[in-house]
């Protein structure tokens, strides 16, 4: 878990600047598909990092 501490910050500074764009850019609806998609990449990402 401790190897993968950066990249977890990585992801969520760029899911917040990712949040903001869509914010300024589309509205609410994008907002929403923003923040689903980084979660379920982590949950993925998280599981596949325990079967290893």
């Amino acid at each position: 878990m401790r190897r993968l501490l950066p990249e977890l910050i990585l992801s969520l500074l760029f899911g917040i600047l990712v949040l903001a764009a869509a914010h300024y850019q589309r509205g609410y609806w994008a907002v929403g598909a923003e923040v689903v998609l980084p979660i379920a990449l982590l949950i993925i990402l998280l599981r596949t990092e325990i079967e290893i």
